[in-house]
């Protein structure tokens, strides 16, 4: 056994305060070069926050500027360094064999967001029957994703589609348009043809990552993150509305870092900053009428910004740049976030 370890041993878990990331750092690094004297360290580091390269690179400096001779060679003594936080304080945890110590300093309150946004929408279209997503296209036309059909509105053209098995309960359904090539995404099934010159499309069984699960009305993501019914990715972090009704936030590796109370299960990326803060939408939780409200991302908080968009009935579905509401019918709505100093 290292000397130093079973002097730590005697004390298993010591908390210190620091001013900042790099104070927390040199002053674990302090403690730990004392206790290890010449011997070499194996470090490992873990980020559990939005800190970026530059913060951790600063933390690492100030961890061996503190006199700790870092090396992997053979009798090097294992040390993982984690960076975490909470409410109140960063925290930066130091484990070695069953020995923790931690520093910690108090976070610094957030810039507000000094932001007017406002939620705007515009009926595009609306029918009886049910409507999965919708997307412009020239010549003044949409094109239409329905359980049953894929639709052009100018000039009027359908093409069927067709499933083997019955479709889960509150369907979705997702389109991508480039140039004049349309692709569909169902459940279990992907779909792939063309909305110019005519209306084509040819479906066949999928089940690849990022897919809508077979006979289900969620998406199935890659490694490890959970079922999720939308996502929305800002500054390497994703946001996701867990088929559990809460929303997650992951890192960019999926690894959970929290969550965000009062969301629907219905979210969009907008790709603005409001305020200097990365926007998302978001519709209410619960039944009934609903609106779209607009959310500033700082810190892995979410904060209102501006007033709702008020819609008629429950939004069944939103993308980035669409809603769509049942409202006895089915509407819908090109939305826009507007942002204002």
């Amino acid at each position: 056994m290292h000397r130093w370890t079973a002097a730590i041993l005697a004390l298993p878990f010591c908390l210190a305060a620091a001013d900042d990331l790099p104070g927390a750092a040199r002053e674990l690094g302090r403690r730990t070069a004392a206790a290890v004297g010449s011997a070499t360290v194996a470090v490992t580091w873990r980020n559990l926050t939005t800190a970026g390269p530059d913060a951790i690179a600063q933390a690492r400096a100030a961890f061996e500027g503190a006199g700790v001779r870092v090396g992997d060679g053979t009798g090097a003594v294992e040390i993982r360094l984690t960076i975490s936080e909470n409410a109140c304080c960063g925290i930066l945890v130091e484990e070695a064999v069953q020995n923790v110590w931690i520093s910690s300093w108090p976070r610094k309150p957030s810039s507000p967001v000094f932001s007017n946004a406002t939620v705007e929408k515009r009926l595009i279209w609306e029918q009886d029957d049910p409507i999965l997503d919708i997307a412009s296209v020239p010549g003044d036309s949409l094109i239409l994703l329905t359980p049953t059909a894929l639709l052009r509105t100018r000039p009027r053209q359908s093409v069927p589609i067709r499933s083997s098995k019955p479709w889960p309960r509150d369907l979705r359904g997702r389109l991508h348009i480039t140039g004049n090539t349309v692709e569909a995404t169902l459940p279990g099934m992907a779909c792939t043809g063309t909305w110019s010159p005519d209306l084509t499309l040819n479906c066949a069984p999928a089940d690849q990552p990022w897919s809508l699960a077979a006979g289900r009305n969620y998406f199935v993501p890659p490694r490890k993150a959970p079922p999720f019914y939308t996502a929305a990715a800002v500054d390497q972090l994703w946001f996701l509305t867990l088929t559990d009704g809460t929303t997650g936030v992951f890192d960019s590796g999926f690894e959970r870092l929290g969550s965000v109370p009062g969301w629907g299960s219905d979210i969009a990326a907008t790709g603005l900053r409001c305020g200097g803060a990365p926007a998302i939408l978001a519709t209410r939780p619960g039944e009934g009428r609903d609106a779209v409200q607009a959310f500033a991302i700082v810190n892995r908080a979410a904060a209102p910004i501006g007033q709702p968009a008020e819609f008629p009935g429950p939004v069944v579905a939103l993308w980035p740049g669409i809603a769509i509401v049942h409202n006895g019918n089915y509407q819908a709505y090109a939305i826009s976030l507007v942002c204002a100093p």
